[in-house]
């Protein structure tokens, strides 16, 4: 445990205070999310889902909370982050059947997700919301 030396006051005020906890406290929840979810999902989905789910929800939370305008560029790449997130979550047979594997009877690349990686997903994509929020809070 950290301590304040004696007779030293702290100069944060009580909105201080008040914010450093919800940043504490968002960071922590994310975290935890994030580390369910990696377990849940694996190592290769978790961070394509933090990655991609992060940057278009920063971009949005932007865009809504603090109004600042988007540019041609930026909605373009929002719109490709989420057509390959879009294309990945989608199922095999949606792509001409899905039946191919590989030689040498591992996992191919369009195999569809299992539920426990469903709901993986689903935490890591939470994560990314409360990190996009902690960043927003931070501007």
């Amino acid at each position: 445990i950290v301590r304040r030396p004696r007779g030293a006051t702290s100069t944060a005020t009580p909105a201080q205070r008040r914010l450093m906890a919800l940043i504490g406290l968002l960071d922590a929840s994310a975290y935890t999310l994030y580390c369910l979810g990696f377990f849940a999902c694996g190592a290769t989905l978790a961070n394509l889902l933090l990655s991609g789910v992060g940057q278009v929800l920063t971009a949005c939370l932007m865009r809504w909370v603090l109004r600042r305008r988007l540019t041609g560029g930026q909605l373009a790449g929002i719109s490709c982050v989420g057509l390959g997130l879009a294309v990945r979550a989608a199922p095999a047979a949606w792509f001409g059947g899905g039946s191919s594997g590989s030689a040498a009877g591992g996992a191919s690349g369009g195999v569809s997700l299992s539920p426990e990686q469903l709901v993986g997903g689903a935490l890591v994509a939470l994560a990314a919301l409360l990190y996009s929020i902690l960043v927003s809070t931070k501007q």
